[in-house]
């Protein structure tokens, strides 16, 4: 038995006529008659008299026609609630994040919940981590997604709250022509051949600038594998890394997410992991202020993350 099962029954019987009946639902006559046949067969009893004058209910039929009504209105009613509960979320929730992590991570959940709640005004910052953080501080956001590195100590005042999203691990980027590949390990569980460090301790890094996590990330690495290899220069976009690297004899390193997507198919560069041990990785996480009970608007995002991890 379905809602729509319940709906033909009923509409059949308010217009004493299956033509009627079908025009009115938008289905074929043909099709409404099966439907009809096929409930029939189910509970093994007529609901409808077929008469010159018209479609009437039986003795059973009007048993169920009086069910479906009683079902058919429970079922609009929690219908109902359910899009007044929606419409009833308003405000605005602003929230902060670096373009890569809302590009790469935060596109579905946001438009989820710009499509579940559309009389919340949510606001996107793009920033990179520390000019978030001091954003955050002034209260101008509501939440922020950040990156956070195994180097850094966990410092927050017990007045905010740390969630861990997911972990994402750094790799190395290799033009094909240096044929690094020769100096790699497969690793039986891995998905990236193992590249020593040490392979790299001549050959040119395009890196990233100071403000930037990923530059403090890499740095952290290079300096545990006693590593110092040369610049061959700054820049601050993935994109141009990766296009840097694959033009030149240089290297660099990228995020996981960022290296499996479109944006960087096609280049002719080789992608090593490197020991783990060197901690080569970042936490995404979302940041936010402790409190009993937060706006609707904010507790709603906050339940979206949970029932769809970010992954």
């Amino acid at each position: 038995m379905t809602s729509n099962e319940l709906l033909y029954v009923k509409t059949i019987a308010d217009e004493h006529s299956i033509t009627k009946a079908a025009k009115k639902l938008h289905v074929s006559q043909p099709s409404l008659t099966q439907a009809v046949r096929r409930i029939e067969d189910e509970l093994g009893a007529v609901l409808f008299t077929r008469t010159s004058a018209g479609t009437y209910l039986t003795a059973t039929g009007r048993r169920y026609y009086e069910m479906a009504e009683e079902i058919l209105n429970i079922y609009m009613g929690f219908l109902q609630d359910l899009q007044d509960s929606r419409m009833d979320i308003r405000g605005v929730l602003s929230v902060g994040a670096s373009w890569y992590i809302s590009t790469y991570f935060l596109t579905e959940a946001i438009t989820s919940y710009c499509r579940e709640y559309p009389l919340v005004d949510v606001r996107l910052t793009e920033k990179n981590t520390s000019e978030l953080s001091e954003i955050f501080k002034q209260g101008e956001l509501d939440l922020i997604f950040t990156h956070r590195c195994p180097f850094e100590r966990d410092t927050l005042p017990k007045s905010l709250i740390r969630r861990s999203i997911t972990r994402e691990h750094l790799y190395l980027v290799a033009p094909a022509a240096l044929e690094l590949s020769r100096h790699a390990v497969m690793q039986p569980s891995g998905t990236k051949p193992l590249l020593d460090l040490d392979f790299i301790r001549h050959i040119p890094v395009v890196r990233f600038r100071e403000v930037q996590r990923i530059r403090q990330l890499v740095d952290y690495a290079l300096d545990r594998a006693q590593v110092n290899p040369p610049t061959l220069l700054y820049t601050y976009g993935f994109q141009n890394a990766l296009e840097l690297a694959a033009a030149s004899d240089a290297v660099t390193f990228l995020p996981e997410r960022f290296l499996n997507g479109p944006a960087a198919a096609g280049y002719p560069v080789e992608i090593f992991d490197v020991d783990r041990s060197l901690n080569l990785y970042w936490d995404i996480c979302l940041c936010y202020r402790s409190q009993e009970s937060f706006p609707p608007a904010m507790q709603r995002f906050l339940d979206l993350l949970e029932q769809t991890p970010i992954t």
